[in-house]
């Protein structure tokens, strides 16, 4: 069981941290060169490893809700956003400057460090004086096929020489794909240099662009801690006049109770993570947050609130308020409160998108929460490793809502580098949401280190499809298994549009990882995963991912396996046991009454396959990966 500040659970909580002493690597970690064009062979591996643009240090690493990496089907290009590494730029600028790498043909080449923000450059930003952060999205003009006419936009969070190292204001940068027509401008949209992340930015089908920025405390009472106080839909509107986007407040929610107070004084609503996103074609739209508004006790645990439009952003209602400690997977999964006894899941970070049928999809992480009056809480979280979750959580109204795990998480986050002191970057589970441009294929991953690690110290980047028309999943995939990055993938990031008709899957997700230095002020790389993602006859498999009665009786390892794998039953009596491949060919049928037994499948070949395990009370599956 691990403990940790409500305050280190604040989305962005490390943003303003630079420069702390860092620990050498651990030596099992798996090192990539940066600076390599091409890491392996295409053909040697099952996907390859593109090496990207570097950054001057780690802290341009984003939190999840953030999107690093922008696909337009149309163009078939990709590109990345990052701060600069200045020794690859002429020396200019340390790390204050943002530049993105571009490919036009979707992902298997890649032009490196075209300059987003020219101000930063010429000193001429005053008082804006650094940036950091950075999403990046592409506007393409309406009917355009020639990634030539355009551009990449990007905002993210700035320092300011009004409040000396700290927030306050958002840059608003675009440039051609080549580098030219490069503008940089600076806004603050409270007015008194308190905005913060604007999370979730994309361009929607009618060219519209989208943000949801919170914003930073102004109180002195709360100065351990990061403020989300406000929050606002931003629309961006490209102006073919200056060849740059202008920024308004579509809508501000009326929120004002998110905000995280002083432990000391028994108030703890927060905000922990908001992200925005819009259908395929562009008129229903969801802006959520997880978080707490209530002042009552007791006071309910960060819990996604949902405001939703179905007029192109226009307008925006609240959805009801859930209360989710009644719902049957809560019940089953999530331990009581020790103030009430009643389940209390902690929604914490999450990602989001919108299908084609206007239904809102969260992968977020589900732990739990003790609060109130136990002399062991004292206003802390506490998480047990065995209740921590990844999550797929699904609404219409906000009334209704589908939840199903998609991994038990067994590893602490881990922070990367290793640290004597201060706080973050951690490498967390990085839940992504994203889609096909029609919103009928739905692709949610997370990093694990797997069930050996007690740490997320070796990530892998796990991997789940949803076909949104007939409801069925694909088996969960380890995606950087046999490639360059299995056991790296560190701070992953998928682009909301994934790739149609790919070279190596009919469905590929754009994704880059990075490659930390061993200390934070060290050079940090990145890197494009190309060839990762799924099929349609993975789709036909006809999983669906359920929770049961009999759920937590079995398990099973290990997994991945090469070939037998024990199968533990508590108290089930007599079970059938089958296990089928991704064409639906049942491989093993056995029957057994044991507590433990062995299935063998060592004469298979490696990939994904189902275990159903069957009993007078119940039925489960389980993915096993054979390696």
């Amino acid at each position: 069981m691990k403990k940790i500040y409500l305050s280190l659970l604040a989305a962005g909580a490390f943003a303003g941290a630079h420069a702390q002493q860092m620990a050498p690597r651990p030596m099992n970690h798996k090192l990539i060169d940066n600076g390599s064009a091409q890491v392996g062979t295409p053909g040697t591996l099952r996907a390859s490893s593109i090496a990207l643009g570097n950054a001057q240090n780690m802290l341009t690493v984003l939190l999840s809700g953030q999107n690093q990496v922008s696909y337009n089907p149309e163009l078939n290009s990709v590109l990345f956003v990052h701060r600069q590494n200045a020794a690859d730029n002429g020396g200019v600028g340390a790390g204050n400057a943002i530049r993105f790498d571009v490919s036009t043909d979707g992902g298997a080449t890649f032009q490196l460090n075209k300059l987003l923000t020219p101000g930063i450059l010429a000193g001429t930003t005053a008082p804006v004086t650094a940036c950091r952060y950075p999403q990046i999205t592409i506007w393409n003009p309406s009917g355009n096929t020639d990634p030539a006419n355009a551009y990449a936009v990007s905002t993210g969070a700035t320092l300011n020489s009004v409040n000396a190292g700290q927030w306050g204001i958002i840059q608003a940068s675009s440039a051609k794909f080549d580098g030219s027509n490069n503008v940089d401008a600076y806004f603050d949209i409270f007015g008194d240099n308190t905005t913060f992340h604007a999370y979730g930015m994309h361009t929607d089908v009618n060219g519209n662009m989208w943000a949801l920025a919170s914003r930073l405390s102004t109180t002195t009472d709360n100065a351990d801690s990061v403020d989300y106080s406000s929050f606002s839909v931003l629309k961006g509107v490209f102006n073919t006049g200056t060849n740059s986007v202008d920024w308004t407040v579509s809508y501000s929610l009326p929120w004002d109770v998110f905000v995280y107070n002083d432990p000391d004084n028994g108030i703890t609503a927060q905000a922990v993570s908001w992200n925005i996103g819009f259908s395929p074609d562009g008129q229903t739209g969801y802006a959520v947050i997880n978080g707490t508004q209530s002042t009552t006790l007791p006071r309910p645990a960060p819990h996604p609130n949902v405001y939703k439009t179905t007029d192109g952003g226009s307008s925006w209602a609240p959805l009801p308020i859930h209360d989710f400690s009644t719902d049957q997977w809560v019940v089953d999964n999530i331990p009581g409160a020790n103030d009430t006894q009643l389940p209390r899941p902690y929604f914490s970070d999450m990602d989001m998108t919108v299908d084609a049928n206007g239904k809102l999809h969260m992968i977020t992480e589900v732990i739990t929460q003790s609060l109130g009056n136990s002399s062991d809480s004292a206003n802390y979280v506490f998480v047990d490793l065995a209740t921590q979750f990844i999550v797929h959580a699904a609404t219409t109204d906000g009334v209704t809502w589908d939840l199903e795990t998609l991994s038990n998480v067994l590893g602490e986050d881990y922070q990367w580098p290793p640290q004597t002191t201060g706080g973050g970057p951690f490498q967390s589970n990085r839940p992504q949401a994203s889609r096909t441009a029609d919103g009928t294929k739905l692709f949610f991953s997370w990093n694990s280190s797997g069930d050996t690690e007690t740490e997320n110290i070796l990530p892998d980047m796990y991997c789940a499809g949803l076909n949104a028309t007939t409801g069925l999943w694909t088996a969960t995939k380890n995606l950087t298994l046999n490639t360059n990055a299995e056991g790296a993938a560190w701070f992953h990031t998928v682009a909301p549009i994934s790739i149609t008709g790919g070279a190596d899957y009919n469905y590929e997700i754009p994704t880059v990882y990075a490659e930390p230095g061993a200390e934070d002020v060290d050079v940090c790389g990145f890197f494009y995963l190309k060839g990762v993602g799924f099929n349609d006859a993975e789709f036909a498999f006809g999983i669906g991912i359920t929770e049961n009665a009999i759920d937590n009786k079995v398990a099973v390892f290990p997994n991945p396996t090469n070939g037998a794998v024990e199968v533990m039953l508590n108290d089930l009596g007599t079970v059938e046991l089958s296990v089928v491949d991704v064409t639906g060919r049942m491989v093993a049928a056995e029957r057994t009454s044991k507590l433990q037994h062995t299935l063998d499948i060592t004469s298979q070949p490696a990939g994904i396959y189902m275990l159903t395990i069957r009993s007078e009370q119940g039925q489960t599956t389980r993915r096993i990966v054979k390696q």
